[in-house]
C-alpha cells in the first residue's frame, strides 16, 4: 500500500509519469510474449521505444540534478580568509565596468592603486567611492579602535578622488563620491555587482589591529547569492543615506 501511495502522489504531482508508462508497457509486453499474443516483429520496435523512454527519463533526471547542484552551490557558505590572500585590484577589476569601494578612509586603496583607477576612468568604468565624513563625530569613535590618523587620511583620499572626478571631463568614465555621517562596521570592494559574475570582498573592522591583520570574505553573486544580496542592499542603502561630495566642499 505504501508503494501505491508513493506512485499515486507522483502522478498527482505530475512526476515520473514517463517511468510509470514505461513500466506498464514493459509488463504488458512481457505478458503478451508469454501468452504468445504478440509477434516478435511487434515486440522489437516497442522494446526500442521503451529503451528510448528510459534514456530520455535519465537525461531529464540528470538535468534536474544539475539544477539542484547549482542551487546548492548558490548557498555555499563563505569562509574567512587571511588578508594575504586578498587579490589585488588589478586582478579583481581588470574587466569590470562598475566598481564600488566603501571604507573609513580608503587611502590604503586609492593611493597605491591610483594608476589603476585612472585607467578605469579612461576605459569608461563607473567608480563609486564612499568614505567617512572627516567632520563626523564617528571619526572620534573609529580613532579609538584603530591605529590610523583617520581625519588626515580621509582628507588626503579626497584630494586624490578630486583628481579622478576631474578626469570625467576628458574620459568616458564616471567617478562618484559620497561621505557617510555614521560609523562603518565594514569595508568592501564590489566588482560588477549587478551582473551574474559580480563579486565583492568584504572586511570587518576589528579592535586595535593593523590593516594587514583583518580577515576578509569573498562573496560571489552566483554562489553566495543570499549574503551577496544582503551586503549589496546594505551598501546601497548606506549610499542613499550619505552625502554627495563635490571638490569645492573640501
Amino acid at each position: 500500500m505504501k508503494v501505491l501511495k508513493i506512485i499515486w502522489d507522483d502522478i498527482q504531482r505530475g512526476e515520473n509519469i514517463d517511468l510509470y508508462i514505461t513500466v506498464i508497457v514493459a509488463i504488458g509486453l512481457a505478458i503478451a510474449n508469454v501468452l504468445n499474443f504478440a509477434s516478435e516483429e511487434l515486440i522489437a520496435p516497442i522494446t526500442l521505444a521503451v529503451l528510448g523512454l528510459l534514456a530520455i527519463s535519465n537525461l531529464i533526471n540528470r538535468h534536474h540534478f544539475g539544477i539542484q547542484l547549482n542551487e546548492l552551490k548558490g548557498i555555499s557558505t563563505p569562509l574567512l580568509k587571511n588578508r594575504s590572500e586578498l587579490p589585488s585590484l588589478y586582478d579583481c577589476g581588470q574587466s569590470a565596468s562598475e566598481i564600488v569601494i566603501i571604507g573609513m578612509t580608503l587611502i590604503g586603496v586609492i593611493n597605491p592603486y591610483l594608476d589603476f583607477f585612472e585607467q578605469k576612468m579612461r576605459d569608461g568604468c563607473k567608480l563609486r567611492f564612499l568614505l567617512l565624513d572627516p567632520e563626523s563625530p564617528a571619526t572620534e569613535i573609529f580613532g579609538k579602535i584603530s591605529k590610523i590618523p583617520i581625519k588626515s587620511d580621509i582628507r588626503q583620499a579626497l584630494r586624490i578622488l578630486e583628481h579622478l572626478m576631474k578626469m570625467e571631463q576628458e574620459t568616458k568614465g564616471k567617478c562618484e563620491v559620497r561621505l557617510s555621517d555614521v560609523f562603518l562596521s565594514y569595508g568592501l570592494a564590489a566588482f560588477d555587482p549587478d551582473k551574474e559574475i559580480g563579486f565583492l570582498n568584504l572586511e570587518t573592522y576589528t579592535y586595535k589591529t593593523a590593516v594587514g591583520e583583518r580577515p576578509f570574505i569573498e562573496l560571489k553573486r552566483n554562489r553566495n547569492r543570499e549574503w551577496f544580496k544582503f551586503y549589496q542592499s546594505q551598501y546601497e542603502q548606506l549610499w542613499l543615506d550619505s552625502n554627495i561630495w563635490e571638490p569645492m566642499q573640501s
